[in-house]
């Protein structure tokens, strides 16, 4: 079953962001549907946008920066948004295992629909004038702070493949064949613990 992820980066004078995240029981990848960002966004307007993404998508998730708790009481009360805060402790640690993700492609984007993402994520950096890992002032992380808070909720890294079963008399079932007969012979003549 496909489980879909909203993370939000709340702003006024900044940016809000929306970033929609998706993975799959049996898909060890997580999938960027959506990445967006607008000035100028009230709780209400927010409120709405993320009503209008649920009814695209159907979130198991909704994840905010609760850097402003009251602003996310209100939609939590007024406009009934089951927002859950984002991590954010160790964020340069989960910002360097985020980028190991991306290197070995197990995080995947849609470049028509996450392109104001990729222009953050082409320009931001970290500051060298600090000797703390921190993103560089002057440059926008709306939609990578939601993407990171997005990613740190994803389960993608547990989902397992399905195993196709092989057609019947071809040399890869009678070998799954064995491997059963050998598996099954093993338990029936493993020792039981009752039996000490």
């Amino acid at each position: 079953r496909w489980h879909h992820i909203l993370a939000c980066d709340l702003g006024f004078n900044d940016p809000t962001s929306f970033t929609v995240f998706a993975y799959h029981d049996n898909d060890p990848n997580a999938y960027i549907r959506k990445s967006v960002k607008r000035q100028g966004m009230d709780l209400t307007d927010v409120a709405r946008e993320a009503r209008a993404l649920d009814g695209v998508y159907g979130f198991d998730a909704w994840i905010v920066d609760n850097a402003n708790k009251q602003a996310v009481e209100e939609m939590v009360n007024r406009h009934g948004i089951p927002w859950q805060p984002a991590e954010k402790a160790g964020k340069a640690d989960f910002i360097e295992i985020m980028n190991a993700e991306w290197i070995q492609g197990k995080i995947k984007l849609d470049p028509a629909t996450c392109g104001q993402l990729v222009d953050e994520l082409e320009s931001l950096v970290w500051d060298d004038r600090t000797e703390r890992r921190e993103e560089h002032p002057a440059c926008q992380n709306h939609c990578t702070d939601g993407a990171l808070y997005g990613w740190r909720r994803c389960y993608a890294y547990i989902s397992r493949a399905l195993v196709e079963a092989a057609a019947t008399g071809t040399p890869a079932w009678q070998q799954q064949q064995q491997r059963d007969i050998e598996k099954r012979a093993l338990e029936r003549h493993r020792p039981r613990e009752d039996w000490e």
